[in-house]
């Protein structure tokens, strides 16, 4: 029978995946392995938060993507014969990669979940040829759904701002009953503006409001036939485009209107993290 570490130290060794199963189990690695597997996997959520929930544009950039996250945290944790083995061996690099693909998976069906329960109130949707006009308002090429309402009109001075993605980012990542992941990865918010005053001034990083407006626009395309769908399709070459279009008026906005950028984003941790999403119902429905 093969033995899949044969010739490889015993720091290196991995339990294959058991018959019937698709992945490995973290659990049943050896401590060096299952420490690294789940450092990984720490380490993608972080960057899921804060970098990017789509990593790679494509296959061969997402293998490199998984290569480079295991080996960083091979040698954060000081294993240099795991380090060696993912080097050389794509067949662990590959079923590694499953386990966190996995998370990247779930991290996105969790954002939608929340969006879904949150679309038909904050939208005001209700069933008919009313909510099928209103969707395709919100979703066209103005993406109106991610502005707040004021006076009764579109306030496109505040992007992001409407409650609806405030309240969803704030259940997504701001809340808990055991810890958030806002607070396990307090040390990665920051401000962009690296001097006076306002460096200081913490910001909701780009990927985090990306992604919970990706959702949004998701979970109201579920209502674009007049009534929600129960089964939707959230797959990552669905949605990948949105995604990549808030990223570019978030990054463009940083590059060519930094101040504003960042009152922008400043704001919006503010909102999520001290303000009543109650006040910005109130300014939403004018």
């Amino acid at each position: 029978m093969y033995n899949v570490n044969n010739n490889w130290p015993e720091e290196a060794h991995y339990t294959p995946v058991a018959p019937g199963a698709r992945n490995i189990s973290i659990k049943d690695q050896p401590t060096p392995m299952r420490r690294m597997i789940r450092t990984s996997v720490n380490d993608v959520t972080g960057h899921f938060i804060f970098e990017s929930a789509y990593p790679a544009a494509n296959q061969a950039e997402f293998e490199t993507f998984h290569r480079d996250v295991f080996l960083r945290c091979a040698r954060r944790l000081e294993y240099p014969e795991i380090t060696k083995r993912l080097k050389d061996d794509y067949e662990l690099v590959k079923l590694c990669a499953r386990v966190i693909n996995a998370r990247i998976s779930l991290l996105r069906t969790q954002s939608k979940g929340i969006t879904d329960k949150k679309v038909e109130g904050f939208y005001q949707l209700v069933s008919g040829s009313e909510a099928e006009k209103r969707v395709k308002e919100l979703t066209n090429e103005d993406q109106n759904y991610i502005y707040p309402m004021t006076l009764g009109a579109v306030d496109t001075n505040r992007p992001y701002y409407h409650p609806c993605i405030i309240s969803s980012i704030k259940e997504a990542f701001f809340t808990g009953s055991r810890g958030t992941l806002s607070q396990k990865y307090q040390a990665r918010f920051r401000s962009t503006i690296l001097e006076g005053p306002k460096k200081s001034e913490l910001e909701l990083p780009i990927a985090m409001v990306c992604i919970i407006a990706t959702s949004a626009h998701a979970s109201l395309d579920d209502w674009s036939q007049g009534y929600k769908r129960t089964k939707s399709d959230f797959r990552a070459d669905a949605y990948e485009s949105i995604y990549r279009g808030h990223e570019l008026f978030l990054t463009t906005l940083q590059t060519e209107r930094p101040d504003f950028f960042h009152g922008l984003m400043s704001g919006l941790y503010n909102a999520v993290v001290y303000v009543f999403w109650y006040s910005s119902l109130l300014i939403a429905l004018g």
